[in-house]
Order: structure tokens, then C-alpha cells, then sequence
């Protein structure tokens, strides 16, 4: 195995970057998975946080429909779960 040492030289620090076509600037947030690589930018995180508490409650409603015998599918439709992936046709904490 060969190391970087001496073959690589530091261009910046604290500076934004491209991955994948990507802007990632300094603050902004990461998050991966096995799925993928989200960025939240630093100044819409709390916008963000916002929805995955939408999301996270209606999740636990699902959740709890099936408990009770209903169908995935039917608690899905029931509480709008489809539509949260398009937050403009769902009542939203922001808008």
C-alpha cells in the first residue's frame, strides 16, 4: 500500500467543494447511509427539521394503523404519507 504522503498537497480548508456535482459549503449538514449522501445546506437545516417531525409523525400514525389491522397501503393514503416527498401539497410547519 503506498500512502499519500508527500504526493498530495492541501489546496484549502474551510472552503465549499464539489462531490458528485454537489455544492457542499462550510456549516452545511451530511448525512449517509447505505442508500445515500444527503446535504442539507446550513441556513434551510431548521426548515428541515421542521419536515422530519412531519414526517416522523405521520410515520407513527402508519405505524399504528397496521398495528391495528389496517393495510399499509390504505394507512399511507389515509395519512397522506405519498405527499410529504412534494412538501407544497402538504399542509407544511413553514408555509
Amino acid at each position: 500500500m503506498r500512502s499519500g504522503k508527500h504526493r498530495v498537497r492541501m489546496l484549502g480548508a474551510d472552503v465549499p467543494v464539489s462531490i458528485g456535482g454537489v455544492r457542499v459549503r462550510p456549516g452545511d449538514l451530511l448525512r449517509a447511509d447505505g442508500s445515500g449522501v444527503i446535504v442539507v445546506p446550513c441556513d434551510r437545516a431548521a426548515e428541515v427539521a421542521e419536515l422530519v417531525s412531519v414526517v416522523l409523525e405521520r410515520e407513527g400514525q402508519i405505524a399504528s394503523a397496521i398495528e391495528k389491522g389496517g393495510a399499509m397501503r390504505a394507512a399511507r393514503q389515509r395519512y397522506g404519507y405519498n405527499q410529504l416527498a412534494h412538501p407544497g401539497q402538504v399542509r407544511s410547519p413553514w408555509s
